[in-house]
């Protein structure tokens, strides 16, 4: 099991993540996952197991984050998932597709900004 300190380290380095790859809307919500995956997780009565795996996929996002991983989830995850959790997943997946798409349309959708005036 880690050490508490250790996901304490982790926890800020998710955040700091978040602050410098996410725009605000999307941060509020990545930073509220992770406080709410953290604290349900601090507060249950979590195995050894559980936190192994728990603190596994926490880095592997933070290194997919970083750009140091894979943005898919490993198969043997997606397939360890009950048939609920992969219809959220696949939910989710789908809002951010969409989120995705109307950022990028609305990116360029945008006229330019007005060239700079000499005074």
């Amino acid at each position: 099991m880690a050490s508490q300190g250790s996901l304490a380290q982790l926890y800020r380095a998710l955040l700091t993540l978040h602050r410098s790859k996410f725009p605000d809307p999307l941060r509020s919500v990545g930073d509220a996952y992770v406080r709410s995956e953290f604290r349900a997780h601090l507060s249950a009565k979590t195995t050894p197991a559980q936190w192994d795996q728990f603190t596994a996929e926490w880095l592997r996002y933070h290194r997919m984050l970083a750009g140091e991983g894979a943005a898919e989830p490993a198969a043997d995850v997606i397939s360890d998932l009950s048939g609920e959790q992969q219809a959220k997943m696949h939910t989710m997946y789908t809002e951010a597709q969409k989120l995705r798409e109307s950022m990028i349309d609305e990116a360029f959708d945008k006229p330019p900004p007005p060239p700079p005036t000499k005074n």
